[in-house]
């Protein structure tokens, strides 16, 4: 199982946010890089569309697997009956 490190602070008077990551593969690089290259400048960021765009992409990668482990507990539990 692959871990993820999503890290995300944002001081109370919203001067800089510090966002860390680490682990969170390929698809999710590709979307966090297309991401901020759709933005106009780094002004346009907003700080939780970080961990938001990560964490989509993620889920969306493990999807295959968590359909396919459904499938294989309702074939499990068909066996027990």
């Amino acid at each position: 199982m692959r871990q993820v490190l999503i890290y995300h602070q944002l001081p109370s008077d919203l001067s800089a946010a510090t966002v860390i990551f680490a682990g969170i593969g390929k698809a999710a690089e590709r979307s966090l890089r297309d991401y901020i290259l759709y933005q106009e400048s780094m002004k346009h960021i907003k700080t939780w569309e970080i961990p938001l765009v990560l964490l989509t992409s993620i889920i969306a990668s493990w999807r295959p697997y968590i359909t396919y482990l459904s499938e294989e507990v309702t074939a499990q539990v068909g066996y027990a009956n």
